[in-house]
């Protein structure tokens, strides 16, 4: 399959109070296979871009920054431990090492690597936010976009998170991150791992926002004909991310080559999918038919927005953040995982499949009330795949 189109798939648009009205509710959404890299991508238009531009430039989000939560904080320390470990790899250390962020943000990796002795760091971030962690954080700034005549200098790491899966055509940004390292500099990644869940037919990794969906094969050729040497991607075993890393050796150039296409990888997402949405909705309405109460726990715009309610269900999530906040300013409002305790529901959608074991534990330690059913996604999608998830919390 080279092409997958998913009609009025919905928009993520982050967590507000009151939605946008300048951002769409749902556009159409495809996947197809990029043929240079063999990347899947998402096809682009006007209408997408235009959404996506309006969003980025008033700041969104779909989930809270690094450092903003108990939650995002160990995500950002997994970044930099990883980070710290490549360059082990490499013969490197922390404390020699000059650090470049493309799409800072609020500059708290940056912050973390700063804290354990970095020789220098700086980010490069085009939205409002990254002056407030300027600020907050003591953090040098370049405002703008990568690549960009105000930056100057080289480094001897250039890394990015969550950056690479937003940005059309990403080996030009790659290889403009290259040519700014020294010698022997590293360029670093991590962005999301798509194979395991596309191969389990997982909806929610999907989002207007992700133009690139990178399995370790191609974010690897990526890295590759950047012109970058030794390369490595390692899956993190916690959560669905890929980190990567490449160092540039001065002797090499790039190679070109024919790249292996994740053409059926699609077509099993396809098939995959539509096993699992008719698997959740035959639950979800039966759950209705018997009047009982249906929430959703930890669930994406992504995923609420492709079932069908007949009453609006409530939405669950641990990250404070969110809490008050509803998913693209609509729908029910986001409750902490305590209200389940004096307002309970009766059937309980489990939806990160990342996170199920960690937080089906958690609801067990809470008490959840034992006329409360809850159902793992990551059980049910693996039961009808056939495919077994191994990636987890622990």
């Amino acid at each position: 399959m080279d092409q997958l189109t998913l009609k009025q798939f919905p928009f993520e648009a982050g967590f507000a109070q009151a939605p946008d009205p300048a951002l769409p509710e749902r556009l159409d959404f495809t996947l197809e296979i990029d043929p240079v890299s063999g990347v899947i991508v998402e096809k682009m238009n006007p209408e997408i871009q235009a959404a996506l531009k309006h969003y980025y430039e008033v700041g969104g989000y779909g989930s809270t920054p690094l450092g903003e939560s108990e939650f995002a904080t160990r995500q950002g320390q997994e970044i930099v431990d990883e980070l710290a470990g490549c360059l082990r790899a490499v013969g490197k250390r922390i404390e020699d090492s000059d650090f470049l962020e493309i799409g800072s943000s609020y500059g708290f990796l940056l912050h973390l690597l700063k804290g354990l002795g970095a020789k220098s760091v700086i980010g490069v971030e085009p939205g409002d936010e990254g002056n407030v962690g300027s600020k907050k954080y003591g953090i040098p700034l370049v405002q703008d976009f990568f690549p960009t005549d105000k930056l100057t200098g080289t480094f001897d790491v250039i890394f990015s998170h969550a950056v690479m899966e937003h940005i059309e055509n990403p080996s030009v940004i790659i290889s403009a991150m290259a040519k700014r390292l020294n010698p022997g500099g590293v360029v670093f990644l991590a962005v999301p791992e798509c194979e395991k869940k596309l191969r389990v037919g997982d909806v929610s990794i999907l989002s207007h926002q992700h133009v690139n969906y990178f399995t370790g094969q191609t974010l690897g050729g990526v890295l590759e004909a950047a012109g970058l040497r030794d390369v490595v991607v390692r899956s993190s075993p916690l959560r669905s991310i890929l980190y990567a890393w490449g160092v540039l050796r001065a002797d090499e150039r790039s190679v070109s080559g024919t790249p292996v296409s994740d053409a059926p990888l699609l077509q099993a997402f396809s098939d995959a999918y539509e096993k699992n949405l008719a698997a959740m909705q035959a639950i979800i309405d039966e759950a209705e038919a018997q009047g009982q109460r249906i929430g959703l726990y930890g669930a994406s715009i992504v995923l609420k927005g492709v079932l069908r309610f007949a009453n609006e269900p409530r939405l669950f999530d641990s990250d404070i953040g969110k809490h008050g906040k509803r998913m693209a300013g609509m729908g029910s409002p986001i409750e902490s995982p305590q209200a389940l305790l004096t307002n309970p529901v009766d059937v309980l959608l489990i939806c990160p499949i990342d996170y199920d074991r960690e937080i089906r534990a958690a609801l067990e330690t809470m008490g959840l009330p034992k006329g409360t059913r809850m159902v793992s996604l990551k059980e049910l999608f693996e039961a009808n795949g056939g495919v077994h998830y191994d990636v987890g919390s622990k």
